[in-house]
């Protein structure tokens, strides 16, 4: 099985008493390394702006990354918004985490086959314009969003 998988992605929140610890996708990827389901990783990247502005304004993406920036390596802070933890890494971790899952994505529909990705933070948002959770492709929605964000780069006119 194709698994999206970034050891970056667990110093987001790391050392923070959250519910949504980096253990969670530790455990996880030992279990799936465990049982030899590990094997086929795929490259996560940050996935760029206009790739999370499928699913968030530009606007709350720049708050996310000027906050983060805002913060010492070691300090963490609710998100002005005042519903999402952060730290220094944030922005850098739901980015990937977004670039991850397309990633995995893009081998599914190429090849047809499937994949897992393992990514955090997991939140997913409540439509473009929310203000919940930080920059994280809602899985449901990504495919339509991100197969109409190719169609326009290479002319189609597709919606989804």
């Amino acid at each position: 099985m194709l698994v999206a998988y970034d050891d970056r992605l667990t110093e987001h929140l790391a050392g923070v008493h959250h519910p949504e610890h980096p253990d969670r996708v530790r455990v996880v990827a030992r279990e799936l390394q465990w049982r030899g389901m590990f094997d086929e990783r795929i490259d996560t990247a940050v996935a760029r702006p206009d790739e999370l502005a499928c699913v968030h304004t530009p606007r709350y993406i720049a708050l996310v990354e000027r906050e983060c920036l805002w913060l010492d390596s070691d300090g963490a802070t609710l998100l002005s918004t005042g519903d999402t933890a952060i730290d220094a890494g944030s922005y850098d971790a739901a980015a990937r985490a977004a670039g991850g899952t397309l990633a995995a994505l893009d081998r599914v529909c190429a090849e047809r086959r499937a994949a897992f990705a393992l990514v955090r933070p997991p939140r997913a948002p409540r439509g473009a314009g929310a203000r919940h959770g930080l920059l994280h492709l809602q899985q449901r929605g990504a495919r339509g969003n991100h197969v109409q964000l190719e169609d326009r780069r290479k002319g189609a006119g597709r919606r989804y």
